[in-house]
């Protein structure tokens, strides 16, 4: 975590938005909820230009059970697009823009295409 950390730090000393990518195999539920509660903590603490993103190997859909946890949790969450693979609206104040989540692969044109592994 320490480096983690200090990336995200010289980011923001440099002026630079930070970028934080969470990737797991569907891209169905700990991608997403990694992402959500990213950018929630991000938008909490007042870190701006924090920008939070999720993938996976493979796109499937956002699990109903994670939406229905998020829901649960205080988000408002609304579904629109195909059946299949619907893409979220995800809010939690009207002080933030909607977070927009859907399954996707870790390489979709979305996605920021520079990224470090830490």
């Amino acid at each position: 975590m320490d480096k983690f950390a200090q990336y995200v730090a010289d980011k923001r000393i440099k002026g630079l938005p930070v970028n934080l990518i969470f990737i797991c195999t569907h891209n169905s539920r700990r991608s997403h909820l990694s992402q959500i509660w990213a950018q929630f903590f991000a938008g909490f603490y007042g870190l701006q230009e924090v920008y939070c993103f999720s993938g996976g190997t493979e796109a499937t859909a956002f699990n109903p059970r994670a939406v229905k946890c998020l829901k649960e949790q205080g988000f408002k969450i609304t579904a629109g697009g195909d059946d299949i693979n619907p893409v979220y609206s995800v809010t939690f104040s009207d002080e933030y823009q909607p977070i927009y989540c859907f399954s996707k692969v870790y390489d979709h044109p979305e996605m920021p295409k520079r990224i470090l592994l830490l």
